[in-house]
């Protein structure tokens, strides 16, 4: 997780805990990123910063609150493009000035992904499928699902299985003998 702590004009003044992990995300010594600019320790152009490339903006936010904020950004990296949920405070000297932010940033590249290979493994199974969390609160479902049990236009958030589960499923008993099917 790298953390890194800056001044009001996102220079890096300090880096401290964390230095390996966030060395090793921008690919860069100790020596190379303090005092450095977002522009370095990102390799990031004055253009991209303009374009909402980078952190500056996510840490003016945080500066201009005056409290911690939570922020997906999207960062390159090298020639990778990096997805980090990051955690920015102001740093707030003893007369109330702010003199920088503390950060933190956890890169969640690999879990989105995750996150898109599910999706598609999901979608391309060719059977319902429904996923819930512990509470039975639907969280995904595929369109077979979908199509099946869905009747109108329902967001998945407000989509009711325990409801569906007992209009809809009946409990396995004894098997049956009729004269279309014998069990």
């Amino acid at each position: 997780i790298p953390i890194f702590h800056d001044d009001q004009h996102g220079t890096a003044i300090i880096t401290l805990a964390g230095l390996i992990n966030a060395l090793k995300v921008v690919g860069k010594s100790k020596e190379q990123c303090e005092g450095a600019t977002h522009n370095y320790i990102w390799d990031v152009t004055d253009e991209d910063l303009q374009e909402g490339g980078g952190c500056a903006q996510s840490e003016e936010q945080a500066m201009s609150c005056r409290h911690l904020m939570t922020f997906e950004e999207p960062v390159k990296i090298g020639d990778e493009m990096k997805q980090l949920t990051t955690y920015k405070a102001p740093l707030i000297d003893p007369f109330g000035n702010i003199i920088g932010t503390s950060g933190i940033g956890h890169d969640i590249t690999d879990l989105n992904n995750m996150g898109l290979e599910l999706s598609f493994l999901i979608e391309n199974i060719p059977l319902p499928i429904i996923l819930c969390d512990k509470n039975f609160k639907a969280v995904r479902m595929n369109k077979i699902f979908k199509d099946i049990a869905i009747k109108e236009n329902v967001d998945i958030e407000d989509y009711n299985y325990h409801q569906w589960k007992a209009e809809t499923l009946r409990a396995v008993r004894e098997p049956v003998e009729s004269d279309d099917r014998r069990s």
